[in-house]
């Protein structure tokens, strides 16, 4: 019998971890939620908010703390402690409302905290809207793609990937977005039986982490699509 979307909901759920990024990569004591280029990424995004001329006026030691909090939950994500990432970003929320702040960079962190902590309908929730306040931003639809692979919706998460990978700019972007693109295009033939169309699609796959994540998924939850 053709392997059915509970059976690769499964997989996905149990082994194919997001990060901002990505999967969940297999270590022996933790889990990572975020791949290094996302954290790279963040990281200067926050340091140029503490030096946004835009931003509204705060002092030194406020934008000092601002920038610890979202340090600390960018570090504590990265290393799978997503509790104590969730409550960094909570004290990161509160003064960055209360400065004037934007919030963006926060929502954005806190899918992939509620991705990493397994609850796919908040991060959902906020990935959809962060989507309804920018239908542009590209992340935005990586990360709502990501939630939908998760939840084995796949033909959705291919559609907004596919936004993603044509609204990215830089190269890493691009290509992080291809690969969640390819490992969707992966289920959906593992779903439709087409092993050897699912293995081309795989061999797409850049990040050795997202394969490692795959190839653990595929040893954990036996999906087999001969009839």
């Amino acid at each position: 019998m053709i392997a059915g979307k509970e059976v690769l909901t499964q997989a996905v759920n149990k082994n194919l971890r997001s990060s901002q990024t990505t999967f969940c990569q297999h270590h022996s004591e933790r889990t990572m939620t975020m791949d290094t280029r996302t954290v790279i990424a963040l990281l200067v995004t926050t340091a140029a908010l503490a030096t946004c001329t835009g931003c509204a006026t705060g002092t030194a030691d406020f934008r000092g703390a601002y920038n610890n909090s979202l340090h600390a939950a960018l570090a504590e994500l990265e290393n799978g402690q997503t509790s104590a990432a969730a409550t960094n970003l909570d004290a990161a929320r509160a003064m960055a409302e209360e400065h004037g702040y934007d919030t963006t960079l926060i929502e954005r962190l806190a899918v992939e905290v509620n991705l990493g902590m397994g609850d796919t309908v908040a991060a959902f929730d906020q990935a959809k809207t962060l989507l309804d306040t920018d239908p542009q931003d590209p992340y935005a639809h990586e990360l709502l793609g990501k939630c939908l692979l998760r939840d084995g919706e796949f033909k959705e998460a291919e559609d907004h990937f596919i936004a993603a990978h044509q609204a990215y700019q830089a190269p890493d972007d691009v290509a992080r977005a291809q690969d969640f693109l390819a490992v969707t295009h992966y289920f959906l033939a593992y779903a439709d039986g087409n092993l050897r169309l699912a293995e081309g699609y795989l061999r797409e796959v850049q990040d050795p982490d997202l394969l490692r994540s795959i190839d653990q998924a595929r040893k954990d939850v036996e999906l087999n699509p001969a009839s």
